[in-house]
């Protein structure tokens, strides 16, 4: 938490937003809830702004909120998920009315996209690429388009992204080096930190 202090504006992904609105009862990811409620009053607290980029909140109101409520709660009958996911929706639009959520219109240039682009078929080349792919479950490297311009995003703003999303925290050190993010803060290591 200490690398987020009286840090003015850090952005969230996808996730971290998602885990925030889940609502408190029954249905919860406390694992990962309780962290980003901590998290969050702790950046409000210090008057920090959360900003992020206008697609990702397109990405939570198209897929985001339903994928997570299968992954983690996939038993649960069909109306339950429906009330679980109109709570969260209704706790992401209290959260959007925040001065301190900030949602801003980006679309990186042509040229920022196949840099990007360019770099994540570069760590198809890195020695530890076996670990990734097993950490993933998968047989290749394919972040999304959301991905790469959240991380192109930091890099405009100047601002660290908290993600809980292996294709963007696996390959921190290499973004940063190439400088095409300003930070990526692990959500996992909050997650396990008392703030």
């Amino acid at each position: 938490m200490i690398r987020l202090k009286n840090i003015k504006q850090v952005i969230y992904d996808t996730n971290v937003i998602i885990y925030y609105c889940f609502p408190k009862g029954r249905y919860n990811i406390k694992q990962h809830t309780n962290p980003a409620e901590m998290l969050t009053n702790f950046l409000f607290n210090q008057n920090s702004i959360i900003i992020v980029p206008d697609f990702i909140i397109n990405e939570i109101m198209k897929k985001g909120i339903y994928e997570i409520i299968e992954d983690y709660f996939s038993e649960i009958e069909q109306h339950q998920k429906l009330r679980l996911y109109t709570k969260i929706k209704r706790n992401l639009e209290r959260l959007k009315q925040s001065t301190q959520f900030v949602v801003e219109e980006y679309t990186p240039s042509t040229a920022l996209i196949d840099l990007i682009n360019s770099a994540y078929d570069g760590f198809n080349q890195l020695p530890n690429i076996n670990q990734y792919l097993n950490l993933k479950k998968t047989d290749s490297l394919n972040p999304s388009i959301e991905d790469k311009m959240l991380i192109l995003f930091s890099r405009q703003k100047k601002s660290p992204i908290v993600s809980h999303d292996r294709d963007l925290t696996f390959f921190r050190d290499e973004l940063i080096n190439m400088n095409l993010v300003t930070e990526i803060i692990d959500f996992n290591s909050i997650s396990s930190i008392a703030i």
